[in-house]
């Protein structure tokens, strides 16, 4: 979701003219198409551990996922 939102304040933005940064987490296509910087992390692997948390096959614990930065035009 937080690319998403970074999406419509960069569009905000660039309506009213004002030269901002901003960098969104998720790495959702549309943040590509648009050149938002974001942060990935692997979605699918994010949702099989969270469903597997959920059914009991994981214990609820804090899990460190690989991350990338992209940095594209927004930033």
């Amino acid at each position: 979701m937080s690319d998403k939102i970074a999406l419509a304040a960069l569009e905000v933005a660039r309506e009213i003219n004002i030269d901002i940064r901003i960098v969104g987490f998720d790495g959702i296509p549309k943040a590509a198409e648009v050149g938002l910087t974001t942060i990935q992390q692997p979605i699918e692997k994010k949702g099989q551990i969270a469903a597997k948390m959920a059914l009991g096959q994981l214990p609820y614990e804090s899990i460190q996922l690989d991350t990338e930065l992209i940095i594209r035009t927004s930033s």
